[in-house]
């Protein structure tokens, strides 16, 4: 049995013989067939996806699981409407993701459907798109969980969210809206806007729930990007760190002039600072970050998948420990004095303590 070793509690234990007798049953195998030759055009455009809703639900009925159909359905209008016959519609790859990795864990996932849709309902913020729904039945934020704890980990989250901000932060983060924390003045004119969001919109749902990402005024790739979450550990309030990316291939130039133009302060050193500003702002009493060996992308054969954590994260002052291999100290007073990049440092510290105090629930997050 594989230990999780996160969060101060076990892995997730066994599964029960009948959830495995239904992951291996051969019933399954015409699902995957069926959705396979739909999805290649054999049965016909004007065809309906209801016939495996249908399937899967009599399944689940046979195995215990009968509660998960209507989770299922429910998200899955995509397929279980038959007037969609919109190509991007049915080949939406994140919702049929989804829906097959629902199968393997189906009372997680009618679960964790119930508690995202009342959740995005609750605050009016649209339905909870696919990326969103895929989270607990995906690695999530560190390789070794299991979906009931990916699922517990992330309605920790939610709520830890919900408690600590307002109403209108909460709706736009879910939304999908990035709110702008800070515009840092750089050399030659430029200025670079450091902003959060739900992960979903850089990319990175996978390492964590709000991604804080610096970006260059006039331009749409960020050249930093953080993903966190927030949680309980040892039953205080904590940041997770599951994830720090730069731009996507090809955009190496844009870093270094980053670097220059912000005074010689790294883009992935501002998101850092941003974070840990973000946790101390917030009341958190700790911050962990991922390892290496604990990233969800850790198993990928092949080329370096991510940044060597480890190293970076020991040059920053964190020592290892903590359920994701990581603990940093407190932020500590950052000079607001001079010029350059100090200057830099203090106006994202600053800036975020400002956006939490300016978004906090009444009586929630704490304003230093």
């Amino acid at each position: 049995m594989r230990r999780a070793g996160t969060l101060g509690e076990a892995a997730d234990a066994n599964k029960p013989a009948q959830r495995r007798a239904f992951v291996k049953s051969a019933m399954i195998r015409p699902l995957f067939l069926d959705f396979r030759r739909r999805r290649r055009g054999s049965l016909g455009v004007s065809k309906s996806f209801t016939p495996i809703g249908d399937r899967l639900a009599a399944i689940l009925q046979r195995t215990g699981y009968a509660g998960a159909k209507s989770a299922i359905m429910n998200y899955a209008p995509v397929y279980a409407a038959s007037h969609l016959s919109s190509p991007v519609a049915r080949y939406d790859k994140a919702m049929r993701l989804y829906l097959l990795r629902s199968l393997l864990s189906p009372i997680v996932s009618a679960r964790w459907a119930q508690f995202i849709r009342r959740y995005y309902r609750r605050f009016e913020a649209g339905p909870p798109p696919a990326r969103v729904l895929l989270k607990p039945v995906r690695s999530y934020v560190h390789l070794e969980l299991g979906p009931a704890r990916r699922f517990e980990v992330l309605r920790d989250h939610y709520r830890l969210f919900r408690r600590l901000f307002s109403r209108d932060c909460v709706r736009r983060v879910c939304a999908g809206d990035p709110i702008v924390v800070a515009e840092l003045a750089a050399r030659k004119g430029g200025v670079y806007r450091l902003a959060i969001a739900a992960s979903t919109r850089v990319s990175m749902q996978r390492e964590g729930e709000l991604a804080i990402y610096l970006v260059k005024r006039g331009v749409t790739e960020p050249v930093s990007k953080l993903s966190l979450a927030l949680a309980h550990v040892d039953g205080r309030l904590a940041v997770l760190i599951g994830g720090l990316q730069g731009p996507s291939v090809g955009h190496k130039r844009e870093v270094i002039d980053a670097t220059r133009e912000l005074y010689g302060l790294r883009p992935k050193d501002a998101t850092l600072i941003a974070a840990r500003a973000f946790a101390e702002a917030a009341g958190a009493t700790s911050v962990h970050a991922i390892a290496n060996s604990h990233h969800v992308l850790a198993r990928l054969s092949g080329a370096a998948k991510h940044a060597d954590y480890d190293a970076y994260w020991r040059e920053r002052g964190a020592a290892p420990g903590g359920p994701l291999g990581f603990v940093f100290p407190p932020l500590g007073k950052v000079a607001a004095q001079g010029a350059g990049r100090a200057a830099a440092k203090a106006a994202i510290v600053g800036a975020m303590h400002r956006f939490v105090t300016a978004h906090a629930r009444a009586g929630g997050a704490r304003a230093p």
